[in-house]
Formats: structure tokens, C-alpha cells, sequence
């Protein structure tokens, strides 16, 4: 098989997977992910807590107006709303206790993040000249992308080691932790597992960090045009 046939198998098997994937209401939702086992009765939340995002939206929102205000102040405004949405990151995925990884790479499939979480990883890649596999990549919508070399692996994974793993994203993080549903094949072992609503709760936190991300992104990208 040439390469250009492995992709369109890769991209075939990725589409498939993204099809097959738990929806929750929202197709957005980034608690989607096709390497959950999709069960009947898997229990999705129907509200998320807002609280760690009120400072983002009075950063957002002008005087409680309710509109997105594009001022001279703009690129300040930018600048708290990134060091906002990478604290709030931050304290989000340190909700997730330490998992002993057994480093078999049975999980490290294809690889689904959100759009946030797919810049901070290029932008390591490149601040560290870290060279990756070769790999096709579906978009699944503004905030949600999914990534994999032909052979349909994570492109980050190499001699069963991850090349990003300072910056992995929060679905990585949590395989493992989850017991009831993304159970270690391998048997690494969680002190406090997770629960699968949990999980949900801190997924659907980071797609909204992703999606005022991906609008702060666009916005500078037009700004600069």
C-alpha cells in the first residue's frame, strides 16, 4: 500500500470512529471521544459549572452588555483573556490525579483534541524541534480536531514514548482514571479513580476553553490580514 493509500485508509478509519462517537446533545461536546466505549446507558450531564469562567466573560463582556466589545484594548484584552483560559486549563487538568502509566502505548490511538489543545501542542513541537510522523488530520468543528498516521496511531507516540507529553492533552490524561469506561488494558493502577460524569464535567470545561480560544485565534488572525 503506498502512502497516499494508507492516508485515505487512516483519514476512512478516523471518519468512522468520529461517526461512532458518544453524542451528548451538543455535537460539539468534546466528552465525544471515540475511544470511550460507547455503552446504552453511559450517563451524560446535562450542565456544566460555569464558575471557573467568570473572569473570563468579564473579560469578554463590557460592563455586562453582553457583547464582545473590539476596542483599542483589544490586544490587552487578548492578553488576560489567553492567561485566563491557560489558568483555568491549568487548574482544570490538575482535577485529574496521577495515573501509574505502564508507557504499553495500547491507548495512544488516534489522537482527538480540541483546537486549543491542537495549538499548544504544535507550538511545543516547534519551540522544541520535535520531529513528528507523518499523519492526516480530521476536523470535526471549530473546537475539535483528530489526528493520526496511517497506521492509525497517535503521530506523537514514538518508540513507545510521547513526544509532547508535558502538553497532552486532557483526554490523554484522563485514560486510565475513568475506570468504569477508559479502564488501562495493561493494569496501570489510579489511587482516586474518576467518575465517568466527572470526566464528562472536565472535558465539556476545556471545549469551552477551546472555543473562546479558537475566537480569540480568529480574531487576531483578521486583525493582522
Amino acid at each position: 500500500m503506498n502512502a497516499a493509500a494508507a492516508r485515505a485508509v487512516a483519514a476512512h478509519h478516523l471518519r468512522t470512529r468520529l461517526g461512532n462517537m458518544p453524542h451528548a446533545g451538543d455535537p460539539e461536546l468534546v466528552g465525544m471521544i471515540w475511544r470511550v466505549p460507547i455503552h446504552a446507558d453511559f450517563p451524560v450531564p446535562t450542565s456544566t459549572d460555569i464558575l471557573p469562567f467568570r473572569n473570563l466573560g468579564e473579560i469578554l463582556i463590557d460592563d455586562g452588555s453582553g457583547e464582545v466589545v473590539n476596542t483599542p484594548t483589544s490586544e490587552e484584552r487578548e492578553g488576560r483573556m489567553a492567561e485566563e483560559i491557560g489558568r483555568v486549563l491549568g487548574e482544570t487538568q490538575n482535577e485529574i490525579l496521577a495515573f501509574e502509566c505502564e508507557r504499553c502505548g495500547r491507548c495512544c490511538g488516534p489522537l482527538g483534541a480540541t483546537a486549543m489543545e491542537m495549538d499548544i501542542i504544535d507550538r511545543h513541537v516547534q519551540l522544541n524541534s520535535i520531529v513528528v510522523s507523518e499523519y492526516c488530520q480530521t476536523t470535526l468543528s471549530n473546537s475539535f480536531i483528530a489526528r493520526a498516521t496511517d497506521s492509525v496511531w497517535c503521530p506523537y507516540l514514538q518508540d513507545g514514548e510521547c513526544l509532547v507529553y508535558p502538553v497532552r492533552p486532557t483526554i490523554c490524561r484522563l485514560f486510565g482514571t475513568v475506570t468504569t469506561h477508559m479502564h488501562c488494558v495493561a493494569g496501570g493502577k489510579v489511587k482516586e479513580p474518576i467518575t465517568h460524569e466527572a470526566a464528562f464535567h472536565i472535558l465539556r470545561r476545556v471545549e469551552v476553553l477551546s472555543t473562546l480560544w479558537v475566537m480569540m485565534r480568529d480574531h487576531r488572525m483578521e486583525m493582522d490580514a
